[in-house]
This record gives structure tokens, C-alpha cells and sequence, in this order.
């Protein structure tokens, strides 16, 4: 038994704490398992005075934490504890417990499959990574990898790269989905991949040894699938199991599915017709949405004013966000400057620009007519996303599953041809949003919706949260869980 001091706790199953010997929690996880570092939840102890515990991990909020798991073989003491002031002058709990130590080698090994094409497959992977910490603390071992960048030799090493060139020539782009799309066809190209990159794939296995793999990209199925394959011929695969999860919202490409994986789990019912088209059985898929991070969830029902006076904003402004992704891409500039000469001065607008330091500082420069908060990349997207009234952004699942689940209606400004072409008649046929790629109409529409239309903006935004999936990324980690202990 070891010793561990931290200022976060994060609560799984149900059972009960016990604080310095004195009082006694009744704690159910369902219930506080999404709550973020600062807004705390108050449970009552059975001495009757209130305090204050923070469920939280580092994979959410960058700070050690620990794991209390009620009735299970990682339950964990409270030894003492003490009220703290933090930065910000919120009480925060210091714990010093005693906790059974849980090498590397017994952990359960979990290991992701993704590719650094866009942050879309990155911020999945990361979802999951920070949902297993939170809901099983130590209990797995989870890594990312991205085998076509590390594990293939060239030019398979740089095929990450060449998708944000395909992606700026969305002709280009259209042509390699469309021709890679036949079976015939990519089924030939990967059994050629396979022999070229399937030695160094096989020691990339051999060294993660986990007991569950799980892929978040359309071209980490069939060729990993294939080399394990020929591990099991040769009797060198231990037992393991093979996961999909797809993160498109509506329209897949073929290489999403494969017949030999265990699970495939996907967003929607249309994404579950595609899996069946492709050959999978009904019981291999499972619809829970599509996985964002857990700050999401833990947000809904915090108040937008505590949110917006946290992050310095305008309390009580109508506030619109401008989304660039990750990389700070589209017509950011126009769209900010429509919006400043077409929305009331008291009207509030965060834009943020991702890596793009340069449009950041172009931004800063300017002057504007309205309130405005121009932001970089940010590690907190989700309480600034749920501290606005309506959002733009290009037609990303991700964004997308992100904004429902704050409750925000969309203006949809872009999309990556094929795969996100479908999102948009999701949004516009459930009512939650709109469409226009002209910054001058967007600029009206957001007008409108802060002005003469602001029942309609509500009702959308009521319809939003419902079509939301906030428990999407815990549901699919418990499956997991589950596939990797068995």
C-alpha cells in the first residue's frame, strides 16, 4: 500500500467515503460521474455538514487524481483531508489516501488506432483515452498510435500528410474517396500494404501486447486486421479483441467496416444501415453516438453566466462562436468582420483561430464594433462552447456532437466533400440549425436569431440538447471495458 496525495477525485461505481474517520458519503457515480474540476458538487455527509469534492481526473484536467471505486478490488481509504483555496479562491479538497499499487503489467492494455488526418480522429481517440481514466482511474493502460507515421517505411510514413493537401483540392479529394470506395478496389490495395508494412506493424503489436484494439480510422481495419490474421496462423497472437469506432456522423467510406471485427460501434441508425451493406451482422453494431470528451457531458446544466465569468466574458450578452478547428482554416477573418458590422454593439463574439497564431494576430489588430474574445488553440473548448448562444463551424461530426450536446444551434459554413456533405441535411432536417458558406448571410442569420427570431433560437436550442448523445463516450467505454476484461 502506498501513500497518494492529490487535489482531485474521481468517483466510479457505488459505495461509500469516509473522510478522516468522521463522515460517511453515499456516493453513486451515475449520478456525479460528470462533474468538471471547478464546478463542484455538494454532497451531504451523515454528521450533516457539506463538502466539497471535485471528480476529476488528469486525463480531463491536467492534475494528478485519484480513483475511488466503491465495492471493487481498487477501493481506496480517505485517510484525512482538508479544505484548500486554489487560484481562484474555490475550495478544493486535498486527500491523503492509502491505495493498492497497480503496475504496468497488470493493467489491461488497450491500444487505439488512429491517424493525425485532421483533429477529428485525434479528438475521438483522446475522448476515449480520457473516458477510460475517468470512469477506471489505473485499471487500464491505454495508447494512441498512429502506425502509418511510426511503424511503416516510406512513402507509407508520410500518407498522413497528404490528406490536408487532398482536402484543400476538394476535387482531388472527391476522386480518391470515390475510386478507393469498391471493395475490389481497396481490398487489393491493402492486401499490398499488408506485405509491404505487415513485419513492422506485427512488432508494433508484440510490444503493446494489448488485449484490446480499437481503430478510429477508416484505413486502420482491414490492414492491422490482416497481419493479426497472420499472427494467428502462425500461433504468435495472444488472446485479444478488435473494435471499430467510427467517427462519421452520416455518410461513411467503405474502409470504415470490416466482417472480422467484434464490435463496430457508430453514431447513428443510418451509419448502422451502411455497417450491414458492408457485410456486418446486426449483433456486431452498436449505436451509441459519437464520442466527445467527457468535459461536454460534465457541463450540461452549469449556467452559462458562471461559465462566461470564469472565462472573462460578457455575462449577460447574446454570444455567438466562430470555430477555424484545429488549424484555424476557412473564412475566419470574413465572416468576424461581417459579423461586426451587421450585430449590435452589446452583442458578444468568441472566435477561435487553433494553431493559426497568425490569424490570431491579425484579429487582435483590427477594431470591431462588438464585444469580441479572439482565442488560439484552446485545451477548454467545452466551457467556452457552452457558455455562447449559437455556433459557426464547418460540417465536422465531431463540432457538431459537441455543440448538440451544449444545447447550440448551428450555422454550418463549409464541409470536406463526401464524408461531411451528409451532415448538413442533418442539421437542417432536425431543425437545429443552418447553412450558408457567404459570411454576409451568416452574419444575418445570427442577427435574426439574437433579434425579432429569439423563440425560434431557443426552440432550436431545446431541440439540440435532445438530439444530443451526452452519455455517448461513457456508454462505448463500458463496452469496451467489458470486451477487453472478458
Amino acid at each position: 500500500m502506498s501513500v497518494t496525495r492529490t487535489k482531485c477525485i474521481s468517483i466510479s461505481g457505488t459505495g461509500s467515503v469516509v473522510i478522516g474517520g468522521k463522515s460517511e458519503f453515499e456516493f453513486d457515480a451515475r449520478r456525479h460521474a460528470h462533474i468538471s474540476a471547478k464546478m463542484s458538487e455538494r454532497l451531504r455527509p451523515s454528521g450533516g455538514q457539506g463538502v466539497t469534492i471535485y471528480p476529476a481526473t488528469r486525463y480531463l484536467f491536467g492534475v494528478s487524481a485519484l480513483s475511488v471505486q466503491g465495492h471493487s478490488e481498487h477501493d481506496s481509504i480517505l485517510s484525512s483531508a482538508k479544505t484548500d483555496k486554489n487560484a481562484h479562491d474555490e475550495s478544493m479538497i486535498t486527500v491523503e489516501c492509502e491505495k493498492p499499487v497497480l503496475l504496468d503489467s497488470e493493467k489491461i492494455r488497450v491500444l487505439c488506432l488512429s491517424s493525425d488526418t485532421g483533429g477529428g480522429h485525434r479528438a475521438s481517440a483522446q475522448a476515449l483515452e480520457d473516458c477510460f481514466g475517468y470512469l477506471y482511474g489505473v485499471e487500464f493502460k491505454f495508447n494512441t498510435v498512429d502506425l502509418w507515421s511510426t511503424h511503416s517505411p516510406w512513402p507509407f510514413c508520410n500518407m498522413p500528410k497528404s490528406y490536408f493537401f487532398l482536402v484543400k483540392h476538394p476535387w482531388l479529394w472527391r476522386l480518391n474517396f470515390r475510386c478507393s470506395e469498391p471493395s475490389f478496389i481497396h481490398e487489393f490495395m491493402f492486401k499490398g500494404y499488408a506485405a509491404i508494412v505487415g513485419r513492422r506493424f506485427q512488432q508494433a503489436f508484440a510490444e503493446y501486447k494489448p488485449r484490446l484494439i480499437v481503430s478510429v480510422h477508416p484505413l486502420m481495419q482491414h490492414v492491422p486486421l490482416k497481419v493479426l490474421a497472420h499472427m494467428k496462423k502462425l500461433d504468435i497472437l495472444h488472446k485479444l479483441s478488435f473494435a471499430t469506432v467510427v467517427t462519421d456522423l452520416t455518410r461513411c467510406h467503405a474502409t470504415w467496416f470490416h466482417k472480422a471485427v467484434d464490435r463496430c460501434f457508430v453514431a447513428t441508425e443510418l451509419v448502422a444501415r451502411q455497417a450491414m451493406d458492408h457485410g456486418l451482422k446486426r449483433p456486431q453494431i452498436t449505436c451509441h453516438g459519437l464520442p466527445i470528451r467527457p468535459a461536454f457531458s460534465s457541463l450540461r446544466g452549469v449556467h452559462k453566466i458562471e461559465l462566461r465569468k470564469k472565462l472573462g466574458l460578457d455575462t449577460s450578452a447574446p454570444t455567438v462562436m466562430l470555430i477555424g478547428g484545429g488549424e484555424g482554416m476557412g473564412k475566419i477573418a470574413e465572416i468576424a468582420e461581417a459579423l461586426s458590422a451587421r450585430l449590435s454593439p452589446s452583442d458578444q463574439l468568441i472566435v477561435i483561430c487553433g494553431r493559426n497564431a497568425a490569424l490570431v494576430s491579425e484579429l487582435a489588430r483590427r477594431t470591431w464594433n462588438i464585444k469580441i474574445s479572439v482565442k488560439g488553440f484552446v485545451n477548454n473548448m467545452a466551457e467556452y462552447m457552452a457558455s455562447c448562444d449559437c455556433v459557426i463551424t464547418k460540417a465536422g461530426p465531431g463540432t457538431i456532437a459537441e455543440a448538440l450536446t451544449c444545447g447550440l444551434p448551428i450555422i454550418l459554413n463549409g464541409c470536406i466533400p463526401c464524408q461531411e456533405e451528409g451532415n448538413i441535411p442533418y442539421v437542417l432536417q432536425n431543425n437545429v440549425g443552418a447553412y450558408s458558406e457567404d459570411p454576409v448571410h451568416m452574419a444575418q442569420i445570427v442577427s435574426a436569431w439574437f433579434g425579432p427570431q429569439k423563440d425560434s433560437l431557443q426552440e432550436m436550442s431545446e431541440r439540440a440538447r435532445k438530439l444530443g448523445r451526452p452519455e455517448a463516450t461513457f456508454d462505448i467505454v463500458r463496452s469496451l471495458a467489458d470486451m477487453a476484461r472478458s
